[in-house]
């Protein structure tokens, strides 16, 4: 057999086992939380700056950001005129 038939022989084989082999481990645990919270840190952290814009902008007008989260109900009722 030449020495090239030989390398596409084991260029077919899976480089690493299947990921159903592996337990779950601590350090593994630990690792995806670690990038979840920081993934939630990241879009706190946008919109804690776009809050800050929006206070920093002036009073609300009616299309800005901080109007956006008014606490009245948009539909009319009989308990808030």
């Amino acid at each position: 057999m030449s020495p090239m038939a030989e390398t596409k022989a084991a260029a077919a084989r899976p480089l690493s086992p299947h990921l159903q082999i592996y337990r779950p481990m601590l350090t593994m645990m630990m690792s995806i939380a670690h990038r979840i919270t920081g993934f939630g840190l990241y879009v706190g952290t946008l919109f804690l700056a776009w809050w800050l814009l929006a206070a920093a902008s002036g009073p609300p007008g009616p299309r800005s950001p901080a109007a956006r989260f008014d606490a009245r109900p948009s539909l009319p009722c009989a308990t808030h005129p």
